[in-house]
């Protein structure tokens, strides 16, 4: 009998959780059968939230049109972005979900699951869009939210004015992982409405553990027709197999030690190189809560300033701001703000929007 099973995908990664299903029991990883289903669920951080008309059927041709038409909202090349979107329903004109994740972050994963047989077909969704409307989380330093007219997680130790704006003044509920865990698998939605970040080139091969089982099937029978034959062609094929996870660990480990010369030699380069990319997923994240206090502070000084939305360029490290204001040339004087508060900033794009200026403030960066 299939069962759905659900988890956090970074607790499975780091060893340190567990499946469980629907009604909060514990299903050891070894248990997990081709007939089950598994839901991971992936940091909303590291995913961006958002809704767009795609009047188009195809989902290659759906997913290409989302890329231009919130070109506007992201703050990062679109070559370096996955699109991921929602069905399409009955009418092309209605908005469809829309979640964006940077490439390199999808290959991490999805090089990790196909390392699991038992995940090697497991469903990647993003935390915050299983919530439902009006569902405030707070966990392990951060706030995921499902508010009227946004999807989100952000910082918790962000300026508490600036959370209180986005949660439209409403108290997040505090609640450990386990807990939030048991919270979305208790919902149990319907896989159609879950939207699954594996699409395109990231989209997990079917039936590849049906067919490795029935590989060893044939194998046995024969084995049980003809033992000379079938052990010589199992020793050649075991042989591949091994020379091949050879040649993948080593070039595992020449890219870890090109990353990280000076690293400690370890027996374990995949799960070194996951952890050095978590401490740097982790150090970006520091520099965002530090750069976007100094901003609101900025702004609070800047009355006739109004902050239209925040977003983090990870190729380059910036904190980008769009900002709204009456004249050109006011971003200066928050650039000017802002360098006597310790943050350089340089200045993106302006165009005029009604009687207001809309431009970008790149933090972190030099002119």
């Amino acid at each position: 009998m299939s069962r759905r099973l659900y988890g956090f995908l970074t607790d499975i990664i780091n060893e340190n959780g567990a499946l469980i299903t629907s009604d909060s029991t514990s299903v050891a990883l070894a248990s997990v059968s081709v007939k089950d289903v598994v839901i991971l669920f992936v940091p909303g951080m590291d995913v961006g939230i958002f809704s767009a008309k795609l009047p188009v059927r195809n989902d290659n041709e759906a997913r290409h049109a989302a890329a231009y038409a919130l070109e506007d909202e992201i703050a990062v090349a679109i070559e370096d972005t996955h699109f991921a979107i929602g069905s399409a329903g009955e009418d092309l004109q209605m908005p469809r979900q829309v979640h964006i994740i940077a490439k390199e972050t999808m290959r991490v994963w999805t090089d990790y699951l196909s390392t699991m047989p038992m995940l090697a077909q497991a469903i990647l969704v993003a935390t915050p869009s299983v919530l439902r409307p009006g569902d405030v989380f707070e966990t392990d330093g951060r706030v995921m939210a499902n508010m009227a007219d946004k999807i989100f997680s952000v910082e918790a130790a962000m300026p508490a004015k600036m959370l209180d704006v986005l949660l439209n003044g409403q108290q997040a509920q505090l609640v450990s992982r386990s807990e939030l865990l048991q919270k979305l698998a208790e919902r149990d939605e319907p896989l159609s409405e879950l939207l699954d970040l594996r699409q395109g080139v990231f989209k997990a091969e079917k039936g590849k553990r049906l067919q490795s089982f029935k590989q060893w099937r044939l194998c046995g029978a024969l084995a049980c027709l003809l033992f000379i034959g079938w052990f010589a062609m199992n020793f050649l094929q075991t042989y591949g197999m091994n020379r091949e996870a050879e040649m993948i660990d080593e070039e595992i480990r020449e890219i870890y030690l090109e990353l990280y010369p000076n690293a400690p030699v370890t027996n374990d380069y995949m799960r070194a190189l996951t952890r050095a990319t978590n401490d740097r997923i982790s150090k970006t994240q520091t520099d965002f809560r530090s750069s976007s206090a100094t901003l609101y502070n900025a702004l609070e000084k800047l009355p006739g300033m109004e902050l239209r939305s925040l977003s983090f360029d990870r190729a380059h490290g910036g904190l980008i701001a769009r900002i709204s204001y009456a004249d050109f040339g006011d971003d200066i004087v928050l650039k000017s703000v802002l360098g006597e508060a310790g943050v350089s900033a340089s200045l993106g794009a302006a165009r005029q929007e009604g009687n207001r200026v809309v431009g970008d403030v790149i933090l972190g960066t030099e002119p």
